[in-house]
C-alpha cells in the first residue's frame, strides 16, 4: 500500500465524513488526488437558491437556469444551477504522520450565467475530544487557487471565528457543458496525537457553500 492510500470504513452519512485509523478497516478506498465525485456520482443539485450544503440532493424549484442569460428576471438566485458533492471525505493513517488530505471534489455550474462560489460555514456535527486542535483547510485548485480555513488549531470554525478570504467564479455553462471548480481538503492532526488502536475516529461536519449568479452581460 502506498503512503497516501486511504482506507475508510463504510459510514453512510450526508455531510463531511472523516476516518482516522492506524490500519485499514476496509470498505472504501481512495488515494490522495483521486476523484471524489463526478456529475453523476456523489453530487447533489442546488438550483434557484443562494446556498448549498453537502447534504443537499436533487434539484430545487422549476427554473433551470438555462434560458437567455440577458433576461431581466427572475431574481438573480434563480439562475443558480449547480451540483456540489453530496459527501466529502478526508482521512489520515498512522503512516501519514499527522497529515490529513482528501480526494479531489468538483462543483459543476450548469447555469447560463457565471456563478461565484464561496465556502461560508463549517459546523461540527460530532467530533471526538482527541481531535481538538486539528487544522483543516479547503483548497480550490481550479479555476484558480484559493485556500479557505475550515477549522483552526484554536478550535475556531469557518463562520464561527474564521472567515473566508474570498470566492471563486465559474463561467457560464449549460446542461450539457458545465463549467467546473475543483477542490481538496488538507490539514494536520493536533501535536502529540495518538492514532487509535482499534476503531477509527469518524468525525462529522457540515460544509456550506454560498452562490451568487453574475449579472447579465451589458447589451452592446
Amino acid at each position: 500500500m502506498t503512503k497516501n492510500k486511504k482506507l475508510l470504513s463504510v459510514f453512510l452519512v450526508f455531510g463531511l465524513v472523516a476516518a482516522i485509523a492506524p490500519t485499514p478497516l476496509a470498505a472504501y478506498a481512495w488515494e490522495g488526488g483521486s476523484e471524489g465525485n463526478s456529475e453523476n456520482a456523489n453530487s447533489s443539485g442546488v438550483q434557484g437558491t443562494s446556498d448549498g450544503k453537502t447534504d443537499v440532493e436533487g434539484w430545487i424549484g422549476t427554473f433551470d437556469g438555462g434560458e437567455d442569460p440577458n433576461r431581466p428576471d427572475p431574481p438573480a438566485e434563480s439562475w443558480v444551477n449547480v451540483k456540489i458533492p453530496t459527501t466529502a471525505l478526508f482521512g489520515s493513517l498512522s503512516s501519514d504522520a499527522g497529515a490529513v488530505y482528501s480526494p479531489v471534489y468538483r462543483i459543476y455550474n450548469h447555469s447560463a450565467r457565471g456563478v461565484t462560489v464561496e465556502p461560508t460555514g463549517f459546523t461540527k456535527v460530532s467530533e471526538p475530544l482527541e481531535l481538538a486542535g486539528m487544522v483543516l483547510n479547503l483548497n480550490f485548485t481550479h479555476p484558480n487557487s484559493l485556500t479557505v480555513p475550515l477549522r483552526s488549531a484554536d478550535d475556531a470554525f469557518l463562520g464561527a471565528g474564521l472567515t473566508s478570504p474570498g470566492s471563486i467564479t465559474l463561467g457560464a455553462g449549460s446542461e450539457s457543458s458545465p463549467q467546473t471548480a475543483a477542490f481538496t481538503m488538507s490539514g494536520q492532526l493536533p501535536e502529540g496525537f495518538n492514532y487509535p488502536s482499534n476503531a477509527p475516529h469518524q468525525p462529522r461536519y457540515g460544509l456550506v457553500f454560498s452562490f451568487t449568479a453574475e449579472p447579465p452581460a451589458a447589451v452592446q
